[in-house]
């Protein structure tokens, strides 16, 4: 295969014209610098042109440029709305509009009345070694005399605590049925 050299004179203008073109493809590209963000906010692409290992991103249409914006828009809505991990109802709010909070700090508590767990952490000794794992319970609460509520063990800590003397394990306890004048906490 015989390659043609350019001549001498073409070759000095050589390094104007690719100045010219690089600043036509810079140009091209910062035009389309806003719909393409929008395109990639959105997850919409944009249509490639390639000649000779050379690639341009095309520009986007007005109405996929405003379905752009659209999807730009519903995303940034969907990253504001807060879910959580299971259905419940809000029993505090612990932040304010246009508070600034931290990742890991709590802005509200979200209660699952459908199902209880009971802990403890004053189950003294003698009672603790009368419970296992896994077997029935039934449970009293102080501030209802005769309620009486059924349940299961989850775990019983095996380390203790001592507390004025005495040796404390923790609990945890759920439960299979309620009452409506429990409260959470």
């Amino acid at each position: 295969m015989k390659t043609k050299s350019l001549s001498k004179p073409m070759n000095k203008f050589l390094p104007l014209l690719i100045t010219v073109l690089f600043a036509l493809l810079l140009s091209a590209c910062s035009s389309t610098q806003n719909a393409d963000s929008d395109a990639q906010a959105a997850d919409i692409s944009t249509p490639v042109i390639s000649n000779n290992g050379v690639t341009v991103e095309g520009r986007l249409n007005p109405i996929d440029s405003a379905q752009a914006h659209v999807n730009a828009a519903q995303k940034a809505l969907d990253a504001m709305v807060l879910s959580a991990p299971f259905d419940g109802v809000v029993t505090s709010i612990d932040a304010t509009i246009g508070q600034v909070v931290s990742a890991k700090e709590p802005i509200l508590h979200l209660a699952d009345f459908s199902s209880w767990v009971g802990e403890t952490v004053d189950l003294d000794e003698i009672k603790a070694v009368k419970i296992d794992s896994g077997k029935p319970v039934t449970l009293t609460v102080d501030a209802f005399p005769g309620l009486e509520l059924h349940g299961t063990v989850e775990w019983i800590s095996l380390d203790y605590t001592e507390k004025s003397g005495d040796i404390l394990y923790s609990a945890r306890i759920r439960l299979d049925d309620s009452d409506p004048r429990l409260r959470w906490g």
